[in-house]
């Protein structure tokens, strides 16, 4: 073949090769809705907000039609007091921060939980004497104040007879419960994953276990501002409607997912695995949400941790209309 006859070939297989790839874009921009909305949700690098990162991680909420950016942020408070000032959209956090911030949040709002959740930890270190729950009389615990750890962990102190004035409890990071146990300042944690296994590995035989939340679980919900849902109220639908698609990805690829959280999180797949066990990934709205938190309501006035005299009606707070137009099944809230 010369020259002359090998030019218009090329040219030919050329513009083949072009059309292939333009037909294979446009398969894959077809399994896409058009771009409807942009909009930012803050999430902490933990496993219970863990539907938001596999949305944005596996494209869903590009399949709805949005364009997301999800910022992490340190936990649960910080995402939520951002979402407050208006820095970001949506963020996700436990129902208890959700409790205690709409006594002076009246524009706090509720769109779905993301989670259920059972991974609090108490544990104790043996080289302090701590082999069972009572063990814990006159040591020092580290928990953070304000947060769900120190609700649990006062509810703990109840079921098992022990009174609060009967230990000392250090108000502490998370981040740095392991290094204060390590140094002798404290003899005992209250924490969740993935800060648990990291303090188990290091320990190893001399930590001891507790559950921490025994008979109950926590919520970890998808937050937002009153303006903003009624503003958006296709958007909020579609972002429920790919947080369901994540749910049914994550039950229906559990290997799958341990290995992608656990690269995300830096835990081994197998450890990831079995973090798993502890949470049920579901977008919904359970009555049992409500329950939960009228009981944290009675408890935040209790212990005078809310300074406003009227109690915030719980029903106002939740937005289900965008997930009850995805899947009516999910919502089953008494009114």
């Amino acid at each position: 073949m010369n020259k002359s006859t090998s030019r218009p070939i090329l040219a030919i297989l050329s513009i083949a090769v072009v059309a292939v790839f333009f037909i294979l874009a446009q398969s894959e921009v077809e399994h896409d809705e058009p771009l409807i909305g942009r909009l930012s949700i803050a999430a902490s690098k933990t496993v219970s907000p863990a539907l938001i990162w596999v949305a944005q991680d596996k494209g869903f909420f590009r399949k709805v039609g949005l364009d997301v950016t999800v910022k992490p942020y340190s936990s649960g408070k910080t995402t939520t007091e951002a979402m407050l000032r208006k820095e970001i959209d949506l963020s996700a956090s436990a129902e208890f921060l959700a409790a205690r911030k709409s006594y002076n949040h009246k524009e706090l709002r509720v769109f779905g939980t993301l989670a259920f959740v059972h991974q609090i930890k108490l544990l104790g270190l043996r080289t302090q004497g701590i082999e069972s729950l009572t063990d814990i009389k006159g040591k020092r615990i580290a928990v953070k104040l304000g947060t769900n750890g120190e609700y649990f962990l006062k509810r703990l102190l109840t079921l098992n007879g022990i009174q609060l004035d009967e230990l000392q409890l250090i108000n502490m990071k998370p981040q740095e419960m392991k290094r204060a146990l390590a140094q002798g300042a404290v003899d005992a944690a209250f924490i969740w994953p993935p800060l648990v296994q990291q303090i188990k590995e290091h320990f190893g035989d001399t930590m001891v276990v507790f559950d921490g939340q025994p008979g109950q679980d926590y919520y970890y919900l998808l937050l937002g501002r009153k303006e903003w849902a009624e503003a958006h109220p296709d958007i909020a639908e579609q972002v429920m409607r790919a947080l369901v698609m994540a749910e049914k990805w994550l039950q229906q690829n559990p290997q799958e997912a341990a290995v992608h959280l656990g690269e995300k999180y830096n835990v081994a797949t197998d450890k990831m695995l079995k973090i798993l066990e502890e949470y049920r990934f579901s977008v919904s709205f359970p009555q049992s949400l409500v329950i939960a938190m009228e009981s944290q309501y009675q408890w935040l006035e209790q212990e005078e941790l809310v300074t406003m005299q009227q109690r915030p009606k719980l029903l106002d707070l939740l937005v289900t209309e965008p997930l009850g137009r995805v899947d009516s099944t999910r919502v089953n809230i008494l009114h």
